[in-house]
């Protein structure tokens, strides 16, 4: 029976911090790991070229705001314990644009032997609705926050 009155309330505030926790552990891959659809490419084939793709940073920026920032922060910088800093990534240096495409679209297990952070990175950063388009909008987009790459 659903109580109405000066104590119901007091139930559905309780599950405002909980509801929270699951959607971040839904955005950054908690739980199981992130199965590969069976029509994945290798880990070696990186994406096609875009043909004459202009980037949109502010698409980009939108995306990372909304997907990326739950693990890698607003700045970009990384989450303790959460998400690799892309501002002075030295992989994100020395991989071409559609290398990271390809990388972002795959995501990273923690069993991947060139996982130095022992995160998961889940395939399109937990949001399967991302397009390929968005991907490279969001590589440019974290490409202008590179400074001097050290990682």
């Amino acid at each position: 029976m659903y109580r109405t009155g000066s104590g119901a309330g007091r139930h559905r505030g309780a599950l405002a911090p909980i509801l929270t926790l699951a959607s971040l552990a839904v955005a950054c891959g908690g739980g199981e790991p992130p199965k590969a659809p069976a029509s994945a490419a290798p880990a070696s084939a990186p994406a096609a070229p875009a043909p004459d793709f202009e980037p949109d940073l502010e698409a980009g920026r939108r995306v990372f705001m909304s997907v990326c920032v739950t693990c890698h922060g607003p700045d970009g910088r990384g989450i303790p314990k959460t998400g690799a800093d892309l501002v002075h990534s030295k992989f994100v240096r020395e991989h071409t644009d559609e290398e990271l495409v390809a990388y972002v679209k795959r995501g990273r297990r923690v069993t991947d032997p060139e996982n130095i952070m022992g995160l998961e990175m889940p395939p399109k950063g937990g949001a399967p609705y991302l397009d390929d388009t968005a991907i490279r909008n969001v590589v440019a987009y974290v490409r202008s926050l590179q400074e001097d790459a050290e990682e």
